[in-house]
C-alpha cells in the first residue's frame, strides 16, 4: 500500500500507492539518504544515511529513534525480524551493527576488517549475507563466518528472493551472479552474466521466480531471465548522455 524513496535531498519520503500521494517527509538527516526499509508488520521505516546514522521513523514522518555509532557513511539497513524493531546496518567503516530500533541502542558490532561494505541482506534464521568493496560475500551464520570471492570489484547490491532460495549479487566489475541458497544458508553459483552498458549495478529486484529486474540509465528498466539466460533491454531509450 506504500512506497518509500531515499534521496540526496537529505530526506526519505513515504508515498501511497497507486496514486503516489505524499504521506510523510522523514527529515532530520544531515546528508544523503542511501536506503530505506519497511518493517514487515509495524508502521515504521528505517533509513541509512551518509551522515553516519541510522534512523527509525513512524509513518507520520516523526522520528522514533536515532542510532549513532557508525564512523562513516551508512549504506544499507534492514530489519532483522518481523517480531521486534531490531535493525542491522553496514557501511564504509567496515562494520555491521545491530540496533534496537525502538530506542536507538547499539546491541552488537561485527568487525569486517575496515573493508567498506555497501550491501547486506538477512535470510531466514538470521543468516547475514554482506557484500564488500573487495568483491567478497561474507556469510555470517551465528558465530561462524565464511568468505566467498564472488567478484573482481566491489559488490554494490545483494538481493534475496522472497522464498530465500535465490540470491543475486551485482558488482562494479559489470557482472551479475545468481546463487542458490541451500537449507543451511550455503551459497552455490548457478549463473553469471555481463551487465548491459545501460544497467546501473546498484539496483535489482526479483520479478517472479525466473527474472531479475535492474535499474538503468535509460527511461525504464532491464530484465534478465536466468532460465533462458537472456536480457531484455528493448524498452530502454537513449539518454543521449556522456559520462566522459
Amino acid at each position: 500500500k506504500f512506497l518509500a524513496s531515499a534521496s540526496s535531498d537529505y530526506t526519505a519520503r513515504i508515498w501511497r500507492t497507486p496514486d503516489l500521494q505524499l504521506v510523510a517527509v522523514c527529515g532530520s538527516h544531515n546528508d544523503d539518504v542511501e536506503m530505506v526499509s519497511f518493517h514487515e508488520k509495524q508502521p515504521f521505516i528505517a533509513t541509512s544515511s551518509r551522515d553516519h546514522n541510522v534512523r527509525v521513523f513512524r509513518f507520520d514522518g516523526s522520528l522514533q529513534s536515532l542510532c549513532k555509532g557508525h564512523l562513516s557513511d551508512v549504506i544499507s539497513v534492514e530489519w532483522v525480524s518481523s517480531k521486534n524493531l531490531d535493525l542491522i546496518s553496514s557501511g564504509d567503516d567496515g562494520t555491521i551493527r545491530v540496533w534496537d530500533g525502538s530506542t536507538g541502542t547499539q546491541k552488537k558490532v561485527i568487525d569486517l576488517g575496515n573493508i567498506e561494505t555497501d550491501t547486506l541482506v538477512i535470510a531466514p534464521y538470521e543468516i547475514i549475507y554482506a557484500g564488500n568493496d573487495e568483491g567478497e560475500i561474507i556469510v555470517i551464520n551465528k558465530n561462524t563466518r565464511t568468505c566467498i570471492k564472488a567478484h573482481q570489484a566491489g559488490i554494490k547490491r545483494i538481493v534475496l528472493s522472497k522464498n530465500a532460495r535465490w540470491c543475486v549479487s551485482i558488482s562494479y566489475d559489470r557482472t551479475v551472479k545468481l546463487w542458490e541458497v541451500d537449507s543451511n544458508g550455503k551459497l552455490s553459483l548457478q549463473d553469471e552474466s555481463v551487465l548491459p552498458a545501460q544497467v546501473w549495478p546498484r539496483s535489482a529486484s526479483f520479478l517472479g521466480d525466473q527474472q531479475v529486474v535492474f535499474g538503468t540509465f535509460g527511461t525504464t528498466y532491464a530484465t534478465y531471465n536466468f532460465e533462458t539466460k537472456k536480457w531484455d533491454t528493448s524498452k530502454i531509450q537513449n539518454t543521449r548522455g556522456l559520462n566522459a
